[in-house]
């Protein structure tokens, strides 16, 4: 792994940082002191498959470095050579999925440890025929559940305690039997138990709020992968499951919300701006804060369509000479009405807004193209690709260059930048929203809440009374007044 790292990764580094730095988080896995012979190795000179045998031998075989764990812990270990999103991950047979522990359906489930869900997948499942309990705390309780999938029209929400499936109770000995049919298949495994709930229905009890919900889950005969998720929202969900782009109708100020960037998000967002359009807006108050980011391309192919194909969107610097020059991929102009490159145009963002969204809003603001509002992005400007380990579902991702704003400006946040450093966007000067990380933390289970509650669901949030989004409230009265405040023509 170690020569495809270094052809890949977009600063220079030796084999022997790299061979120290996984030897290092090897030995640490098994809380051993490293030998004084594989510490603060550099240069290339050397046999590091070699040195990387002769540290596991003299290591022993203790239980947190057992099978496969040595290999994760060390692969893992490279990121301290290297940047810390250096890391393993899974890899699902589709085009899209919002995270590697997601399970059938679109819902994650709380409290698994990465590394043993790495052995747990890899190791123990297609061979013993998951006999092995699954790295998951019982009670299994809800983390995550993704709009527009299986689990969201179900009404499974973050918080609940699945107790029972199919009338069988969720424990530490059903665990290993009940959890595989909702896992998302790895490339090149094949079983005949993972993925198996695909086209079946369960029948779940939750625990929610100190009483037992009885949920029906209908799970399609697609993939996870293959099955279109939400990421372009409006305000309010309609009975029809549409979404309402216009907070108050009188004003003509359309609002969208963009939350992550799947292959699937330029188009969704391009055909919501075409019937936006119809509705003759006077602005747009594009919300990209807790944007999680996504794919790089599809964050240039949405970014795109607020600009005109002069108009560069972001700079990248690949690591690869033979890609220099090359550019994100763009949709190009007229497959949204021409309105959407000149329309006035607020975004609201902060410091959880990555990816994609850190592209529009750094664009919007280096061109000028509107008011940016807010709190200041989160200043991540690397980008990676995913190298082959040799052990089928499994990867290594590889931070293989860096993208920058079009007028060049630094959009990466180094170890050693301050506050006072050029990284991220800023808000505009007299556009900056502040609120508190715990206050920002409540907003945004708020707002996923909102997302994944079907339509015609009766129960009350928080978001049912707009004005407890406050930061949301004044950027539209702060776009509504600098609207007011343009000259007419």
């Amino acid at each position: 792994m170690i020569p495809s790292i270094q052809s890949v990764y977009f600063k220079p580094v030796s084999q022997g940082e790299l061979a120290s730095a996984a030897i290092d988080a090897l030995y640490k896995a098994a809380h051993r002191t490293v030998p004084a012979e594989f510490r603060g190795l550099s240069g290339n000179d050397m046999d590091a498959q070699d040195l990387f045998e002769r540290a596991r031998r003299k290591l022993g075989n203790p239980d947190e470095v057992a099978g496969l764990r040595d290999f994760v812990h060390a692969a893992n270990g490279f990121a301290r050579a290297l940047d810390p999103s250096c890391v393993l991950t899974l890899s699902h047979g589709g085009p899209f999925s919002m995270s590697e522990q997601e399970c059938l359906g679109g819902f994650e489930l709380d409290g698994i440890n990465p590394v043993e869900w790495i052995v747990h997948r890899i190791e123990t499942g297609p061979d013993t025929g998951w006999r092995a309990s699954p790295p998951i705390p019982v009670p299994w309780t809800v983390k995550r559940v993704t709009p527009g999938l299986a689990a969201a029209a179900a009404d499974l929400r973050p918080g609940d305690e699945i107790a029972s499936i199919n009338g069988v109770t969720v424990s530490n000995e059903t665990a290993p039997k009940l959890l595989p049919p909702f896992l998302v298949p790895l490339l090149g495994q094949a079983s005949d138990i993972v993925g198996t709930a695909a086209g079946r229905r369960y029948k779940l009890v939750v625990r929610r709020d100190g009483r037992e919900v009885p949920l029906t889950l209908d799970i399609p005969k697609e993939t996870v992968d293959q099955v279109a998720s939400e990421s372009v929202f409006g305000y309010a969900r309609k009975s029809d499951e549409e979404w309402n782009f216009f907070p108050n109708p009188t004003d003509r100020i359309a609002y969208l919300r963009l939350t992550g960037f799947d292959d699937q998000t330029p188009m969704s967002l391009a055909q919501t701006l075409n019937k936006l359009a119809e509705e003759k807006p006077i602005g747009l108050l594009l919300d990209l804060r807790w944007s999680p980011g996504g794919s790089l391309q599809s964050g240039g192919r949405a970014t795109s369509l607020f600009f005109r194909d002069d108009q560069e969107i972001a700079k990248v610097v690949w690591k690869d000479p033979r890609r220099t020059g090359e550019k994100l991929p763009r949709i190009p102009n007229g497959v949204v009405d021409e309105i959407w490159q000149t329309l006035p145009l607020a975004v609201l963002i902060n410091a959880e807004t990555f990816g994609g969204g850190d592209t529009i809003a750094g664009a919007v603001k280096d061109h000028k193209r509107g008011i940016v509002m807010g709190q200041r992005t989160s200043g991540r400007g690397l980008f990676y690709i995913s190298t082959d380990t040799g052990i089928p579902g499994l990867r290594f991702r590889v931070t293989s260059g860096r993208i920058d704003y079009p007028s060049g400006r630094s959009r990466h946040r180094a170890e050693n930048h301050g506050p006072l450093d050029e990284w991220g966007v800023r808000p505009d000067p007299g556009y900056e929203i502040p609120v508190t990380a715990d206050f920002s933390k409540r907003l945004r289970e708020w707002h996923d809440r909102a997302t994944i509650r079907p339509a015609g669901e009766s129960s009350a949030i928080a978001l049912d009374d707009p004005l407890n989004d406050t930061q949301r409230v004044l950027a539209f009265k702060m776009f509504k007044e600098a609207l007011e405040k343009r000259p007419r023509k």
